[in-house]
C-alpha cells in the first residue's frame, strides 16, 4: 500500500498537470516573428565605394523588411546603372521584381530581367543573381545575350556586372568558331 505521503504526492503531480494548459493562440502570439515593414516611393539612391559611384538605383516602390535576414523587395520594377568610375557608366539592369540582402550584399532579380552594356551587349534572363562584393550575375535559368556580332542563348550563367566577359554553361543553336581556331 502506498504510504500518506505517496498518495499526496501523485495528487499534487496531478493537479499540476492537469492545470498545466496552454491556450493556442497564447503560443502563437510568443512564437510568431515579427517583421518591421517601411516602404518608400520613388527611391533614387546612390550607392558609393571608396568616394566613387559605383550605381545609382531608381524604383518607384520598394519595401524595407526587418526580419530575422533584412532585406530590401522592389516589387514594381527596379532600374539600376553601374559605373566604372563616377562618371562612366559600363552596364544599366532593367527588372520587374528584386529582393536585396542587405547581410548577403546579394540581389534576386526576377520577371523580364534585362542588362545593357555600354559596348552594345544585351543580356536577358528570367532570374539572376547579383552579388555586390564580386560584381558579377550568375543564373541556373535560361538566358539570351545579344552582341553586335552573335546571339548565344543557353541555360546557366555566370558574367561580370560589366558583361566584359560571360559564360552561358548549357549553350543551344549555332555557335561561331573564331577564325583563329579554324582549321586551315
Amino acid at each position: 500500500m502506498a504510504s500518506l505521503k505517496q498518495i499526496g504526492a501523485y495528487l499534487l503531480l496531478g493537479m499540476v498537470w492537469c492545470a498545466c494548459e496552454n491556450d493556442p493562440a497564447e503560443v502563437q502570439a510568443l512564437t510568431r516573428k515579427v517583421q518591421e515593414v517601411e516602404e518608400g516611393k520613388d527611391i533614387s539612391a546612390t550607392i558609393s565605394e571608396s568616394g566613387l559611384i559605383k550605381a545609382k538605383l531608381y524604383a518607384p516602390v520598394m519595401l524595407r523588411v526587418k526580419a530575422d535576414s533584412q532585406y530590401a523587395e522592389f516589387p514594381n520594377t527596379i532600374y539600376i546603372d553601374f559605373y566604372k568610375d563616377s562618371i562612366t557608366r559600363e552596364s544599366t539592369l532593367k527588372a520587374k521584381y528584386a529582393r536585396y540582402y542587405e547581410n548577403l550584399g546579394k540581389a534576386f532579380l526576377h520577371d523580364s530581367v534585362v542588362v545593357y552594356s555600354t559596348r552594345g551587349d544585351t543580356l536577358y534572363a528570367k532570374t539572376l543573381w547579383w552579388d555586390q562584393y564580386k560584381q558579377e550575375f550568375t543564373s541556373d535559368d535560361s538566358v539570351y545575350i545579344n552582341s553586335p556580332t552573335q546571339t548565344m542563348r543557353g541555360t546557366g550563367l555566370w558574367a561580370l556586372s560589366n558583361l566584359d566577359k560571360w559564360i552561358i554553361r548549357n549553350s543551344v543553336g549555332q555557335l561561331p568558331i573564331p577564325d583563329s581556331v579554324r582549321p586551315q
